[in-house]
Formats: structure tokens, C-alpha cells, sequence
């Protein structure tokens, strides 16, 4: 995940790009779309359904699982229209916009606290725990499969500081620093 406003693109003597940023974790994106392709490729969903059969209708007769669950007029004593009166559907009614309402402001609130909760956690983490931030350089050219390097730096300032040293440096010399030694010392 690349951090907002930490990157930089530089360009070198020979006129190549180069973007220069922070990065919070060592992947850039998920790689779902090659899971999907290796689930498709293994078979995908295979459409079991749970059913000791594996058909949709469990009995032998051909009757499903919902059968006799229902039952028709004159079959029992519970009728569903004496619990419906008019008074009880409008109290249902508003019930459900009351709680539809409800839930309709308070997700969002839970998951605004949750994810505040969560920022909050993972930048002390980062902090107290001196986890190194990851410096990564990659040539923006179409035909240049993807040249790459990166540093773990500790420290934010510092993370910063290399950075900006690594553009300045590609600015002069057109390529990255194989290694931070290479730098100029002051960060």
C-alpha cells in the first residue's frame, strides 16, 4: 500500500522516469485475479449443494427438503391472518422503517470507529514497534519490465530523507544507488 504524497518521479540525465516512494507494506495489490484464474483452472465450484445426494432434491421420492413445512387451509390450528390485523401490520411497518433508519446511520458510525480504531493501531504499531518502511524505486518505462529496487529504512524522517536522497541521486546519475551506503550521509 503506497502512502499519500510519498512518492516522487525522477528523471535522469538519459531522459528515463523513475518513481520513488514510501510504501507502508512490501505488496502492492492483492493477486486476486491469479487466484481466480487457478480456481478456474483446477475446476472452479464443483455445484455441490450439502445434500447427502448431491442433488438439490434429498428425497428419494423426489419431494425437497421444504415439503410439508407449509401446509394449506384446514391443515392444523395456526392461521397466519389472526395474527394480522390492521393494528399489528402498522406497528410492523413502522417498526421496520424505525430500524431500518436506525441501521442506516449507525453502520457507518460503527464503521468509522472501527476503522479509526484500526488507523489508530496500525501507525503505534509502526511507530513503537520501529518497523522499517519500505523505500522503493521502479522505472516508469513501458518496455523496461519493471526494474526495481527498495531499502527498508527505520524511522519515518528517515524514510523520507532517503527518498528524497534516492531522486536526487537517480536525477544525477540516471540510476538508482545499489546500496544506501552510497547515499550522502545526513539523514
Amino acid at each position: 500500500m503506497r502512502l499519500p504524497g510519498t512518492k516522487r518521479t525522477a528523471r535522469g540525465p538519459d531522459g528515463r522516469c523513475w518513481r520513488v516512494g514510501r510504501r507502508w507494506t512490501a505488496t502492492s495489490r492483492p493477486q486476486l485475479r491469479r487466484d481466480k484464474r487457478k480456481h478456474e483452472r483446477d475446476g472452479g465450484y464443483d455445484g455441490y449443494d450439502g445434500s447427502s445426494s448431491g442433488k438439490r432434491d434429498s428425497g428419494e421420492d423426489g419431494s425437497g427438503w421444504l415439503d410439508g413445512v407449509g401446509g394449506g387451509p384446514g391443515d392444523g390450528d395456526f392461521n397466519l391472518g389472526d395474527l394480522l390485523d390492521g393494528d399489528s401490520i402498522a406497528v410492523g411497518a413502522v417498526a421496520v422503517v424505525v430500524l431500518g433508519l436506525l441501521l442506516f446511520l449507525l453502520f457507518p458510525l460503527l464503521e468509522a470507529v472501527i476503522f479509526a480504531v484500526l488507523l489508530a493501531g496500525g501507525v503505534a504499531s509502526r511507530v513503537l514497534l520501529r518497523r522499517p518502511w519500505r523505500v522503493e524505486v521502479r522505472l516508469l518505462e513501458p518496455g523496461s519490465s519493471g526494474r526495481r529496487a527498495h531499502w527498508e529504512v527505520v524511522g519515518f524522517r528517515r524514510s523520507g530523507a532517503v527518498t528524497r536522497q534516492v531522486a536526487e541521486h537517480i536525477a544525477a546519475t540516471g540510476e538508482p544507488p545499489s546500496e544506501l551506503s552510497a547515499l550522502p550521509a545526513g539523514t
